[in-house]
């Protein structure tokens, strides 16, 4: 074996080396490639992914500001709707006040 170590690879196991080592280094830099794809497509990923958050948030938000507005709404409208009806009570309670008293007092008008 110590002879062998001294004369170093023959020709043909040198050969061989070197093809061995250049197909490793073309598989290297074939995964290499496929790595640095992987990680454009992750980062891309990663991109869309957090545009459809935002896209998702940005309408539950108006969703949310669209249903506040109108209980709202609705609370104003009963609201307004009382008032007119108590208006109105009034106001038919007054002309009966005046009819039973027998006054000529004119109503006002609303």
């Amino acid at each position: 074996m110590s002879e062998k170590l001294r004369k170093g690879p023959s020709a043909e196991e040198a050969g061989a080396a070197a093809a061995d080592l250049a197909a490793l280094e073309q598989t290297l830099t074939e995964r290499g490639e496929h790595i640095r794809k992987l990680e454009r497509d992750l980062r891309e990923a990663e991109r869309i992914g957090k545009e459809l958050v935002r896209q998702q948030t940005a309408p539950a938000s108006d969703s949310a500001v669209e249903t506040l507005r109108k209980a709202a709404e609705t609370e104003l409208a009963q609201k307004l709707a009382k008032s007119q009806a108590d208006l109105i009570a009034t106001r038919w309670a007054l002309e009966a006040a005046v009819k039973k008293s027998g006054g000529s007092a004119e109503t006002p008008e609303a």
